[in-house]
């Protein structure tokens, strides 16, 4: 389900977006740069909220990923321990 308005400024309110892990599900090149067609999913974790723009760290030596460059389109989901899912941006 798509987030709500508001939805990452309420996480940051609450104190809960510092440690929040982001799933990143795309197509697009592997850690290999082979395009393979399979859909590709890493994860991230927050790094700074600002106006326009969620940062997200990919620093792999925090076991972090993110999206292929050239990707045209990639859904950014947070992990949650409940069973709901929401898109933060598509």
């Amino acid at each position: 389900m798509p987030a709500s308005m508001g939805y990452l400024d309420s996480l940051a309110v609450s104190g809960d977006l510092k440690s929040a892990t982001f799933i990143n599900v795309g197509y697009g090149l592997n850690q290999d740069f082979v395009l393979t067609g399979d859909r590709q999913i890493s994860t991230s974790s927050f790094r700074n909220l600002h106006d326009a723009w969620l940062y997200m760290s990919q620093n792999i030596h925090y076991g972090d990923g993110g999206t292929c460059f050239g990707l045209r389109r990639a859904d950014v989901l947070r992990r949650s321990f409940v069973p709901r899912r929401y898109i933060v941006r598509g």
